[in-house]
């Protein structure tokens, strides 16, 4: 058997075992790029194919580096983990300022019906994870859910979950918005302002929201048959706006990043990470807390995607140097036939089935490079293909309540409040509205950028 074809069956593995043990995942990453690696070191050339200059050195010693070289150097996107750890830090400081809840909470307080106020309600839910992730605005939105639905004295279930489903809409709708929506970039090149506008087209960002209003008002009109009543909302004290500016800043060096014609390839990297740890000595020096205080601050944040996301650059690396994408892609393009439609449609429903049943960021990283070069080969414009991948892994989230971090911090808050709920009751309630979301995204992505 061909090492090539030994580093995809370490790859299915991994995925496999990350899948059922998803509390694990992080240590099945780890060994796969180990393992991976050792091959490569192994069997020189076989694994990771040597360039031309290697080769003149005719150096056995450098030819068994560069698999470790390349792994660590190349393969790993060490610019993308720096922005997403320094995101991170900020968008937990961003929640802890509590500006995300004062504005949800403004918000409510301008409507005094129970039907408009949900609509309010998953508008705000989308928006924020649109800016700062699905499980932070979950976080945010959770309790003003469970207060609502206290006063208008109605089981929090379901609407708890529906604002859960919109918060994974919008896993596609800006750079901040998930891990997948930071692969998206890195492999589109998207810049900030193109997930808005892209060569004169309307993008992602604004498909998202079409999508998120349809989703709001088709739950809204579902709730308002049992809801009545009337509600006041919580007051809520800003701790600081200084998290606000910092996120402002990020936003605003990322553009310049984009726009500048020097091209450092690590500089967006290190100057949202420079801004995160400004935001820690903010918090530590400047709303007096303790090393401890500090410390869990750190420990509570998402570390194990971080380190997840390096062990699968590595197996991704090996797969992409042995020619195992390139493989992949001719085979897809020799059962899907001709038509550019049927592989949208085929690429979007996967997507959708492996967002509701898989974890998405291994499924991501190790198969949108496979998707770019089908997109070529149909000479498909722009990155349409990789845009239906994102979208619906994303939206798939929200097609099972037991999947995503997300739908877990729901059913979680849901378990405090002595709320159960029941497959076959979300198959009836809140199913039908996920699947009528995904239709409207892919019928909008199709039309607007075939």
């Amino acid at each position: 058997m061909q090492m090539k074809w030994a580093a995809l069956c370490i790859a299915a593995v991994m995925y496999v075992l990350a899948v059922a043990f998803r509390s694990r995942r992080v240590y099945f990453s780890t060994l796969a790029a180990f393992i991976i690696i050792l091959l490569g070191m192994i069997f020189p050339g076989e694994l990771f194919v040597l360039p031309k200059d290697i080769l003149a050195m005719d150096d056995m010693t450098g030819m068994r580096l560069y698999a470790f070289a390349y792994s660590i150097g190349t393969a790993v996107q060490w610019n993308l983990l720096m922005i997403y750890t320094g995101v991170m830090i900020l968008t937990a400081l961003l929640v802890y300022s509590k500006v995300p809840e004062k504005l949800s909470s403004l918000l409510l307080g301008t409507v005094r019906i129970p039907a408009l106020s949900m609509v309010l309600v998953f508008i705000s839910a989308g928006l924020l994870s649109a800016f700062i992730g699905a499980f932070p605005a979950l976080v945010v939105i959770a309790p003003v859910v469970i207060s609502l639905s206290r006063q208008l004295k109605f089981n929090p279930s379901f609407f708890l979950l529906s604002a859960a489903v919109l918060c994974s809409v919008e896993g596609s709708a800006f750079y901040f918005a998930s891990p997948a929506a930071y692969l998206f970039s890195e492999f589109s090149g998207m810049t900030i302002p193109q997930f808005f506008m892209i060569s004169g087209r309307v993008s992602v960002f604004f498909i998202s929201q079409a999508v998120l209003l349809t989703g709001a008002l088709f739950f809204a009109l579902y709730f308002s048959r049992t809801v009545k009543g009337e509600y006041f909302v919580a007051k809520v004290r800003i701790e600081s706006p200084v998290p606000v500016f910092l996120f402002a800043s990020v936003i605003a060096v990322l553009i310049a990043c984009s726009m500048t014609p020097f091209r450092f390839i690590y500089v967006s990297g290190f100057a949202v990470l420079i801004i995160a740890i400004f935001g820690l000595a903010w918090f530590y020096l400047f709303q007096k807390k303790t090393i401890a205080e500090l410390f869990d601050f750190l420990k509570n944040l998402d570390w194990n995607t971080v380190f997840y996301m390096i062990g699968i650059f590595i197996v991704a690396g090996a797969l992409k140097k042995s020619g195992v994408f390139d493989d992949l892609a001719g085979i897809i393009v020799s059962h899907c036939g001709t038509s550019r439609l049927r592989i949208f449609v085929i690429v979007f429903v996967v997507s959708v089935f492996a967002g509701a049943f898989l974890d998405i960021v291994p499924y991501l990283i190790l198969l949108m490079p496979v998707i770019g070069i089908v997109s070529n080969s149909y000479c498909f414009s722009g990155n349409i293909l990789a845009a239906a991948m994102v979208a619906g892994s994303c939206i798939g989230t929200g097609f099972t309540p037991f999947t995503s971090i997300t739908m877990q911090s729901a059913l979680s808050v849901l378990k405090k409040e002595n709320c159960e709920i029941k497959l076959l009751d979300w198959v009836k309630n809140v199913l039908p509205a996920a699947v009528i979301m995904a239709a409207v995204y892919a019928v909008l992505l199709w039309f607007l950028w075939k």
